[in-house]
């Protein structure tokens, strides 16, 4: 007696493999979409952008108290300098919670780092990177690194309804580099919801 598939077994089979397939495709062509909007000539670079972007897609807007002029002020966990900034990420790289996030660009290198928010040793009202956490070189042989930060309009703020001392964070970054320009977009939704948080602290 001869084995042979049947009919229906060869259907399931080619849509099973249409589905797998389509998929692949429109993961494919999504990807070579960002490549081309990213301007990235290298696959090592197109990588390094992705972590980026993972990372800075869920900067958290964390509230902390700070002094100035001798006055508590309420403002949004996000520090920078020249060549680096650090944030609160809700989509890590490494670790699987709420994190720390530093770019730092040192010595012609692009370096990322991740820490976790509520490890034992860390300040949750003043977090920082802490010691022997992840790190990860992104790029190297950089020349002529720049941080670009554009700011929320007047109008943005108004029809979001963000009060705007309190808005410290911007809504794009760029990273500027030789002849490479990244790009990164914060998403605003994230500051309503800690507004609704900060409302009910309140009352």
């Amino acid at each position: 007696m001869k084995k042979a598939f049947t009919l229906v077994e060869v259907l399931i089979t080619i849509v099973l493999l249409t589905l797998l397939l389509s998929t692949a495709m429109f993961a494919f062509k999504f990807f070579i979409k960002r490549l081309d909007t990213m301007s990235l000539s290298l696959p090592k670079d197109a990588m390094a952008y992705e972590y980026l972007n993972h990372s800075i897609e869920g900067l958290y807007f964390y509230p902390i108290n700070i002094k100035k002029n001798f006055k508590t002020v309420n403002q949004y966990f996000f520090q920078t300098t020249d060549n680096s900034l650090t944030y609160i990420t809700t989509t890590p790289i490494y670790y699987k919670t709420i994190s720390v996030a530093k770019i730092q660009y040192d010595n012609h290198k692009l370096y990322y780092y991740e820490s976790e928010l509520y490890h034992k040793n860390q300040d949750y009202k003043n977090p920082k990177i802490l010691k022997n956490s992840y790190s990860q070189i992104l790029k190297k042989e950089i020349e002529n690194f720049k941080i670009n930060y554009i700011l929320y309009q007047t109008k943005e703020i108004v029809e979001q309804n963000i009060p705007k001392k309190d808005v410290n964070i911007p809504k794009k970054i760029e990273l500027l580099f030789d002849d490479n320009r990244w790009i990164f977009s914060v998403y605003a939704n994230n500051i309503k919801y800690i507004f609704a948080i900060q409302s009910k602290d309140e009352l």
